[in-house]
Order: structure tokens, then sequence, then C-alpha cells
């Protein structure tokens, strides 16, 4: 798998009001999950990029399936 995470990398003009496509995002977890080598890879990333223990930002990555999950099936 690509490295996802590095188009948000150094974007100053993100002003925060940033959209997403839930249903993408929520494929691209979904392929994550799907490998367990590569969820771990993933997990460990978050965590070292945001100073989360690997439980932790596990915890975070499931929560955001799921609110990408409901967020997919309000549509």
């Amino acid at each position: 798998m690509t490295d996802d995470f590095q188009y948000f990398e150094g974007d100053e003009e993100n002003s925060g009001d940033t959209t997403i496509d839930p249903e993408l995002w929520l494929q691209v977890l979904l392929s994550y999950k799907g490998d367990e080598n590569e969820w771990r890879k993933l997990v460990d990333k978050v965590a070292e990029r945001s100073g989360l223990i690997p439980e932790k930002s596990e915890r975070a990555l499931d929560a955001l399936f799921q609110v990408l999950l409901n967020m997919t099936r309000s549509n």
C-alpha cells in the first residue's frame, strides 16, 4: 500500500474546512483492515505521528472507521 497520509503533510493552504469523501476513506480503511500486516503498519504510523501508544491509535482508527461507516449509511 502507498503512504495515503502523505498527501496532507505540508498542506499550508488547508484552512481547516477540508471535506472528505467518507466512502473513499472507508474503502481505504477497509483495505488496510483486510491485510493484518498493512493494518499493523498503519496503526504504528498513526502512533508514531500522533504520539499515541499503538493501542490508542488503533482505537482511534476503529472509531474513525465507525464514524465513516455511519456517515456512508446516512447518505
